[in-house]
């Protein structure tokens, strides 16, 4: 009986999983011939997905806005995020920002412009240090209201202590880091000083120790 003659089968291409590449290989599987290509296109097309670069996994399940949020947060503001309900921080700065835009055009009662600053303060001092971006779009007015010369340079000496207590609130939140530049740094700091140099005299006629 003559010896069959030995077929010799098409090259095909198979991805070597170690490398990424492809390398050339023969089979004698009979189904491999008789196979369809691949639904999702050429070889070459297969070729380029193998060398496209792999795209991180945490953009195919996180918003991009969410990414990053979470790299600029300051660890103590995420831990503060976590610890109270969505509702009070959202309730929280929409009050601050109302009152901050309110301080942009301040009333021309002194009586009124006491009670708007006691609340910024208020409001001022229940936001942490590293607050959340939307947290500073809130602080955002009075940061800019605050010194502006119709209440920085007010002439009523009880506006002006009113409105260092609230740039003091101010500092406090943006530390380490200055809200200010120098210059208006500078001036703060004189505000500051003067006003307890007017507000000592009361504490020593209220407190009783002295």
């Amino acid at each position: 009986m003559p010896d069959t003659p030995k077929v010799v089968m098409p090259r095909v291409l198979q991805a070597d999983s170690r490398w990424g590449l492809a390398t050339e290989s023969t089979t004698d599987d009979p189904h491999q011939r008789s196979r369809p290509p691949p639904s999702h296109g050429s070889h070459h097309q297969h070729l380029v997905r193998l060398h496209s670069p792999l795209a991180p996994i945490a953009s195919h399940f996180t918003p991009p806005s969410l990414i990053s949020d979470v790299v600029t947060l300051h660890p103590r503001a995420v831990a503060s995020a976590t610890t109270k309900p969505l509702t009070w921080l959202l309730t929280h700065e929409a009050q601050l920002l109302q009152a901050g835009n309110n301080l942009v055009d301040p009333p021309s009662s002194i009586d009124e412009l006491l009670s708007l600053l006691d609340r910024v303060e208020n409001f001022l001092s229940r936001v942490e240090q590293s607050p959340t971006k939307s947290m500073w779009s809130a602080l955002y007015p009075s940061v800019k209201a605050l010194v502006a010369n119709q209440l920085f340079r007010h002439a009523n000496v009880d506006v002006k202590v009113a409105v260092a207590s609230c740039i003091s609130e101010i500092t406090r939140i943006s530390a380490p880091d200055a809200p200010y530049v120098d210059d208006q740094m500078k001036e703060i700091f004189q505000l500051i000083v003067s006003s307890l140099v007017v507000m000592m005299p009361r504490v020593l006629q209220t407190d009783s120790r002295w």
